[in-house]
């Protein structure tokens, strides 16, 4: 298992988290414990990656994970990289987004990954969004953002998680998966994710939530809640 404790020496301050796309969520469970456990007033998350790597991009293309011509059920390598930083004052996160709330993570492992040999049954996320939403019982999740890439692998899991949920969305909660547009981020993919829909929640009037999706291509999943929150 992956350790989320703060590590108090030799440097306090920084601490790296190296599971993949999960990543970039997991490690928020670590900056809520130093906001909130360790009385930090800031705390600074992100992550970078690229795929502009030769001998990687060749095992992918073996792997027949890269859309080409010749496969569609692939994904368009990216790279980029996110940072959010994170405050436990509710006054100072209102200058700039109104309140919006960033919870928890929940995580989960899947046994059937994309290396595994095992069944793929979506259990990883659907245990990652049972602990994410653990406190939240409203119908008000207004979109549900994903790390989904293109390949249809990612598309089972989602359907878990919206048939065991189903309480929690209705008609209109739209499904983000902006890797379409920009290429996968790999473990950038979390930070982004949130930007991405803290800029949504900015908008919207109203209570508002949305859902934060990222599944590694290993065992790990992540979620989290994103709330509008009223101050």
């Amino acid at each position: 298992s992956i350790d989320l404790t703060p590590n108090l020496t030799p440097n306090p301050f920084i601490h790296s988290v190296h599971t993949g796309r999960a990543a970039g969520l997991q490690i928020i469970d670590l900056a809520h414990r130093y906001l909130y456990e360790q009385g930090a007033e800031h705390v600074l998350i992100g992550g970078g990656d690229s795929y502009r790597h030769l001998p990687l991009i060749a095992t992918l293309d073996e792997d027949e994970h890269l859309l080409t011509s010749s496969n569609r059920d692939g994904f368009v390598p990216g790279e980029g990289a996110g940072f959010l930083l994170l405050t436990r004052d509710p006054q100072k996160a209102a200058a700039e987004y109104q309140g919006i709330g960033l919870f928890p993570p929940g995580e989960g492992q899947e046994s059937g990954h994309l290396y595994s040999t095992e069944p793929y049954r979506g259990e990883g996320l659907h245990q990652a969004v049972i602990k994410a939403l653990s406190q939240h019982q409203q119908k008000n999740i207004t979109a549900i953002d994903s790390s989904m890439n293109g390949e249809q692998f990612w598309t089972k899991e989602l359907g878990v998680i919206m048939a065991r949920h189903h309480k929690l969305f209705n008609d209109d909660t739209r499904i983000e998966h902006p890797a379409d547009c920009y290429g996968d981020l790999g473990v950038a993919t979390g930070p982004i994710l949130i930007a991405l829909a803290a800029s949504q929640l900015k908008q919207q009037a109203g209570p508002a939530a949305h859902i934060v999706c990222s599944s590694s291509d290993t065992a790990w999943r992540a979620a989290l809640l994103m709330e509008k929150v009223a101050l």
